[in-house]
């Protein structure tokens, strides 16, 4: 169970570029594809073939535009 994508935590992460509050733009997979947002969460654990227990989000620093993503 993904805590961000639940709301049971708020993403805290720290841009280790600026020091920044980096901003949760959601599931890696939802960027797959203009539908893979609209996809049912089960189906996205297996991309690529392989299926993935944790959930990788996308973590963007709206202050220097990096980017990182995180496995929860």
């Amino acid at each position: 169970m993904c805590p961000l994508c639940n709301g049971f935590k708020e993403c805290d992460y720290i841009c280790s570029t600026c020091g920044h509050l980096l901003k949760d733009m959601g599931r890696t997979t939802d960027y797959l594809d203009e539908y893979s947002a609209y996809v049912d969460f089960d189906d996205t654990k297996n991309v690529d073939g392989k299926v993935s227990h944790a959930c990788c989000h996308l973590l963007y620093c709206e202050n220097c535009n990096h980017e990182k993503k995180v496995f929860l």
